[in-house]
């Protein structure tokens, strides 16, 4: 980064907010937040690869290393390690745990709702 482009950033970045933007606090889940109808899912497939991320990373695996304890080409590795979620199903991210010697565990469990949201 040149000095020039440093000072651009460190200016853009103590700017104050522009008075006409909104800002809304999200929730854990993006995907819910951006409406889309399966936003549950993908958040959860989302949680499952980046645990195998996570895990590929402790282990110092390189993509090469990583296709081979998972037992896929070097091209998925690396569709892995880049988080392309939309490659990737439950079966396939589950299977990936397991390669790693890793198990998922499901937990069904009544939702808790807002008393005062479910007043009106």
């Amino acid at each position: 980064m040149t000095d020039e482009q440093a000072t651009h950033a460190a200016h853009r970045d103590s700017s104050p907010p522009d008075p006409e933007t909104v800002v809304h606090e999200g929730s854990t889940n993006l995907w819910a937040d951006l409406g889309r109808p399966d936003a549950e899912e993908t958040f959860l497939r989302a949680r499952l690869l980046s645990k195998v991320v996570d895990l590929l990373r402790e282990l110092g695996l390189t993509r090469a290393g990583a296709a081979k304890r998972l037992g896929v080409t070097k091209d998925t590795a690396s569709d892995i390690l880049y988080g392309k979620l939309n490659r990737f199903s439950f079966d396939d991210l589950i299977a990936f745990l397991r390669a790693l010697d890793h198990d998922v565990e499901f937990v069904v469990k009544p939702i808790v709702r807002d008393e005062a949201a479910s007043l009106t």
